[in-house]
C-alpha cells in the first residue's frame, strides 16, 4: 500500500527532528516518462532527478519512516534540458511499505516512487543504492498546486510501471575514497578493507573505473586521513 499525501502531511507536521550528526546527502532518481514542460510536450524520455539535503533536517513520521526536505533539486530530461525545481520538494522513505520517493513539500502527493524490501530498514542517515525497481510509479503530477521549475510548469503523465533507479549518497563531494559505507568523512581502515573486498569488481571503491585494482589502492593510500 502506498503512503498517502494525507498521511505524509500529518506525519510531517507531527515529526521529530533527527538528533544524529549532520551530513550532506544527495538523492538521485532515474526513470523514463512523457509529459510537458511549460506546456510543450515531450515523448518518453530518460530523466534524472538530483536533490541535495542534510541529514540534520531528517524528520520522522511516527514509526512509518522519515523525510528530508531538499536544499536544492533539479531534473535533467533527455532532449529537453535541465531545470531547477522552484516548488519545494522532499525525499521520503516509508519503512512500513518499503517505498522511497520524491514528493512536493508540503507533501500534497508523491511524484516518483520506488519500491524495494531494502527500504524497510533504511533510516536516511546513510548511503543506499543504486536500487532498481521495474515498476516505479510516476503519479500525482497534476494535483494542485502544480510543480513549478525554472523552465515552467512540469507535468509527467501517470505511469505505474516505470523502470526506476534510486540512489542516496552521504559521501562528501570530492571524497570518493571514503568508500567503506561508514560515511565518517575519514579515509581509513574501514575503507581499505572494503576496497580489498571489492577487488577486481565494480563498486564504491572503484575510483578509476573498470573494477577495483592497484590504481584505486594507491589513490586510497594517498588520500588516507580526514577528507578534504
Amino acid at each position: 500500500m502506498k503512503p498517502t499525501a494525507l498521511s505524509l502531511g500529518v506525519a510531517l507536521a507531527l515529526g521529530v527532528a533527527s538528533q544524529s550528526p549532520a551530513a550532506p546527502i544527495t538523492f538521485t532518481q532515474e526513470g523514463l516518462g512523457s509529459g510537458t514542460l511549460n506546456n510543450v510536450p515531450f515523448l518518453v524520455s530518460d530523466f534524472v532527478i538530483t536533490a541535495v539535503g542534510d541529514t540534520d533536517d531528517r524528520t520522522s513520521f511516527g514509526k512509518e519512516g522519515f523525510t528530508i526536505v531538499h536544499i536544492t533539486a533539479s531534473i535533467s530530461i533527455d532532449g529537453v534540458g535541465t531545470v531547477d525545481f522552484i516548488t519545494a520538494t522532499l525525499t521520503f522513505v516509508n519503512n512500513e511499505t518499503s517505498f522511497a520517493g520524491f514528493s512536493k513539500f508540503p507533501p500534497l502527493g508523491d511524484l516518483f516512487d520506488v519500491s524495494d524490501p531494502i527500504f524497510a530498514s533504511w533510516d536516511m542517515l546513510s548511503s543506499i543504492g543504486p536500487v532498481t525497481d521495474e515498476s516505479g510509479w510516476l503519479l500525482q503530477w497534476g494535483l494542485s498546486p502544480v510543480v513549478v521549475t525554472t523552465g515552467g510548469v512540469l507535468f509527467f503523465d501517470t505511469d505505474l510501471s516505470v523502470m526506476a533507479t534510486f540512489t542516496a549518497s552521504t559521501i562528501a563531494p570530492g571524497c570518493p575514497w571514503d568508500c567503506g559505507g561508514d560515511d565518517d568523512g575519514d579515509v581509513g581502515i574501514v575503507d581499505f578493507l572494503e576496497l580489498l573486498a571489492q577487488w577486481g569488481t565494480p563498486g564504491s571503491c572503484d575510483f578509476s573505473g573498470g573494477g577495483v585494482g592497484i590504481t584505486d589502492f594507491l589513490e586510497l593510500l594517498a588520500s588516507w586521513g580526514p577528507c578534504p
